[in-house]
């Protein structure tokens, strides 16, 4: 069982594009190859609260051949692509049982990837001073690349992540094998649902027009249909904008600028541009008002996330890996977590318990670092909660959720 495929992932929702994945990364492995996900809880890498709960989302992966599913915590999944592909490479690499990490590119391959993702992390003084003269990370990434001779654009999602996988794994992982899968179908943002695999973006944009129509379920692997349609019955899918917009400015308007400073990943003044934005009709004119070349609106969407989770901006930005978090698994899965009693470097936390206390280990600097991180994870989840259509109040129901297994 020690040769699984690992996979970073938010399936929001898992679609058909996710399916081909999957199966394209078993062709290069092995049909019978064990699949592990890490998966972002309740806000998203682009800044964004999940269409559905991490538990639905995890169980409609396994029932489309994914053996375990694992959380990645929020300080990892509200982050940029440098930080969320860190965390989710170092939790693979604690399991001790993944020896491919299986990913999507739109453009580049392999050798490219490898060679750029070496560059970068030798050369980091001089990305930083790009960033410094006005450039986005990825712009300032694709410079620095051009003037070594290394053709890499970093305008497509997807190789932005595949690169920051590459980088991750020559820091942290190196016994782990990348594993490029050519994106097919829709792009990352494509927001086209008539496309032969469309993406996640344009089947949540359908479902908050149209609700679960017929022509979002042709995207989506039969396997989780009837896990979606009970969901949408229940009016438990997607998010109320409306109270995202409040929830947002009623924090910008309660905090200082430097309250707000220190409360997200800020920096040289970006904090004023927020606070004069505490009058915005909603979240999306923050979101345009405030993006520039420099600050792009995934990483204002992000911000104001952090913002929501009343935290210090410390916990994102001196955060490690502390656990594994067991959302969802199968039979093969079992045998999986079998394994990794042995050859695990984290804990496994399959419940909370009352106060954490299934979550403990004896060493009080490590459980501190433990609880703060899934403390951060219960309030993304609240969050989530509050803004579903169903405005069912599901408070700390991290406390009471188990993992779910699913037989086959």
């Amino acid at each position: 069982m020690k040769n699984a495929i690992g996979i970073v992932a938010e399936y929001n929702p898992f679609h058909n594009g996710h399916a081909l994945h999957l199966a394209g990364a078993r062709r290069l492995v092995g049909e019978n190859a064990p699949a592990v996900a890490v998966m972002s809880g309740s806000f998203m890498q682009r800044g964004e609260p999940a269409f559905a709960d991490k538990w639905l989302r995890a169980a409609c992966a396994v029932n489309c051949g994914v053996d375990v599913v694992f959380e990645l915590p929020t300080v990892f999944s509200c982050r940029s692509a440098e930080f969320f592909a860190a965390g989710a490479v170092q939790l693979l690499a604690a399991t001790g049982v993944v020896k491919h990490l299986a990913f999507g590119a739109e453009t580049a391959d392999a050798e490219t990837l490898t060679q750029a993702a070496a560059y970068i992390n030798a050369h980091q003084n001089e990305l930083r001073e790009i960033i410094k003269s006005g450039s986005s990370y990825a712009a300032a990434q694709t410079q620095l690349l051009a003037g070594a001779g290394i053709k890499f654009d970093a305008n497509k999602s997807n190789d932005i992540l595949a690169l920051e996988y590459c980088r991750a794994l020559q820091k942290y992982a190196p016994d782990i094998k990348p594993l490029v899968i050519r994106r097919q179908g829709a792009g990352y943002n494509d927001n086209d649902i008539e496309s032969s695999t469309a993406s996640a973006s344009a089947i949540r944009m359908e479902y908050a027009a149209n609700g679960l129509t017929e022509k979002i379920l042709q995207q989506l692997p039969t396997q989780t249909h009837e896990l979606l349609q009970q969901a949408a019955k229940e009016n438990a899918l997607g998010y109320d904008n409306t109270v995202l917009s409040a929830l947002v400015l009623y924090r910008l308007q309660m905090l200082a600028p430097a309250q707000i400073a220190a409360a997200c990943e800020c920096s040289e003044g970006l904090e004023n541009r927020l606070k004069d934005l505490s009058n915005a009709a909603g979240i999306e004119q923050i979101i345009n008002d405030a993006a520039t070349k420099r600050y792009t609106k995934s990483r204002i969407r992000r911000l104001l996330m952090q913002l929501l989770l009343d935290t210090d901006k410390t916990i994102f930005t001196q955060a490690e890996p502390q656990y594994l978090r067991l959302l969802a698994f199968n039979n093969r899965g079992t045998d999986l977590l079998g394994d990794m009693r042995k050859s695990s470097t984290l804990p496994v936390i399959t419940k909370l318990g009352r106060n954490f206390k299934n979550c403990l280990t004896g060493n009080a600097e490590r459980d501190s670092k433990i609880v703060q991180q899934l403390e951060l994870d219960v309030k993304a989840a609240n969050i989530c909660g509050l803004l579903r259509h169903n405005h069912k109040n599901l408070y700390n129901s991290d406390f009471t959720s188990s993992p779910i297994y699913i037989p086959q």
